[in-house]
């Protein structure tokens, strides 16, 4: 099923060239889960798509945390100066 332009699309796939913001991001976020809606996927199989992408997300706050903690306890050192040979 082919969708038709709505003019609210720039070149890049929708999202703004400078100035991301909050609000920015929920309307391009809203728009994509728009096109899933309308789209040849099951809903059932929405979570092939959707769960790695939650995972990764929590696995990159989880090493930016980490990464943080690393700094205030070590400073801002390179980790391979902590390598054992």
């Amino acid at each position: 099923m082919a969708r038709a332009a709505t003019g609210s699309r720039n070149d890049n796939g929708g999202l703004p060239q400078a100035g991301f913001t909050s609000s920015t991001l929920k309307s391009a976020l809203w728009e994509c889960a728009e096109v899933l809606r309308g789209s040849a996927v099951d809903r059932t199989d929405w979570k092939a798509y959707i769960l790695p992408l939650l995972f990764f997300k929590r696995v990159s706050d989880v090493w930016d945390e980490e990464t943080a903690d690393a700094v205030a306890l070590y400073g801002d050192v390179e980790p391979v100066d902590f390598r054992v040979l």
